[in-house]
């Protein structure tokens, strides 16, 4: 019985999940011309695009490496599933308000790896408190090096 009941709450959500990627591809494309896209993509080179792509990839798989580090405490993690929920935070920051894919990020990994949610998400807020910091400090350091005109 509770594997039927499983069964039928994953082919709901399935079908959900489904249901709102279509409604939000349509929106997406409404109004859309497709002959000019189709042309303008063969214009294109897709070399730049796949080498971003790339880039976007390892700098995921560092992040997913640097919080492994920050995981320490709590406990050893492997990198892979660190990258798997680092992914899903990303998508959930690019498709949802107030960078809600954080949240997701900290409870994907709790649930996979039998963590604190809490000090998941406790680590990502200390990571973000050093991206601000390295951020913050990336203009001097650049004025430093750099020799400007009067």
């Amino acid at each position: 019985m509770n594997v039927v009941r499983w069964t039928q709450t994953k082919a709901v959500r399935l079908t959900l999940c489904l249901l709102v990627s279509a409604v939000c591809l349509y929106l997406a494309v409404q109004g859309m011309d497709f002959e000019r896209t189709v042309q303008e993509l063969r214009k294109s080179s897709p070399t730049p695009i796949l080498g971003a792509v790339f880039f976007l990839f390892v700098s995921y798989w560092i992040r997913a490496y640097r919080w492994r580090y920050l995981l320490l405490p709590v406990k050893e993690i492997s990198t892979r599933p660190l990258f798997r929920s680092t992914l899903i935070g990303f998508m959930g920051n690019y498709v949802l308000p107030f960078r809600a894919g954080e949240v997701m990020r900290a409870v994907s990994i709790g649930q996979t790896q039998d963590i604190s949610k809490a000090a998941a998400l406790g680590s990502i807020v200390l990571e973000r408190v050093f991206d601000g910091i390295v951020i913050s400090l990336t203009p001097f350091l650049v004025l430093a090096v750099i020799d400007l005109p009067s």
